[in-house]
């Protein structure tokens, strides 16, 4: 078996990719319910608010890659929605992996008219924003970020419910997706439960 169940009740098959798979509703759900930092955060901080501070930074910092630059910033982690968020120092140790989350994110891509592979700036941005949560919600003094600074603003993570919320509003606003009655009515009930 290779494919796995979704929040929507479709499915997700990681051999026989295809975008018809692939549902806003669905990674937004995840990467909101899926930990940065496999977990070991000071605080609960998800993928899904990291993706929306790496949109904020690209809009801040690289303003010239307009909306595309903010929507490859918020799909920059989508893979992890349906294969985790695996640390960096773990990933070349399993075999396939990276070409795996290559292959999921070039499709993500190409169903939301993102251009792949993505601009420099959005792991400019990762980094940045990885170095800000070391400082800001780790419990550790290491030094290990020597040539990236991190941003200025601190982190105040956001609940899984309110980083999924935004998520999707910021999705469709970036990528100019027009919002349906049924869309407005999930947001509107997932806001106040």
């Amino acid at each position: 078996m290779t494919w796995i169940l979704t929040y929507s009740g479709g499915m997700f098959d990681a051999v026989n990719l295809d975008a018809s798979m692939i549902n806003v509703i669905d990674f937004a759900h995840s990467l909101s319910n899926t930990s940065r930092w496999s977990g070991h955060c000071k605080k609960a901080y998800n993928v899904a608010d990291h993706s929306l501070r790496v949109a904020d930074v690209i809009k801040e910092l690289y303003p010239e890659l307009g909306l595309i630059g903010e929507a490859a910033g918020l799909i920059h982690d989508t893979p992890e929605a349906y294969f985790r968020d695996i640390a960096r120092p773990f990933r070349p140790l399993l075999h396939g992996y990276d070409e795996l989350d290559a292959k999921a994110l070039e499709m993500i891509c190409g169903k939301y008219g993102i251009p792949y592979p993505l601009p420099p700036a959005v792991w400019e941005a990762d980094n940045i924003l990885l170095a800000t949560e070391k400082r800001d919600l780790m419990n550790t003094k290491l030094h290990d970020f020597p040539t990236v600074t991190p941003h200025p603003k601190r982190i105040r993570p956001m609940s899984a419910r309110r980083s999924k919320y935004k998520y999707l509003l910021r999705f469709h606003k970036v990528l100019n997706i027009p919002v349906n009655k049924w869309t407005k009515l999930y947001w509107n009930i997932r806001a106040i439960i």
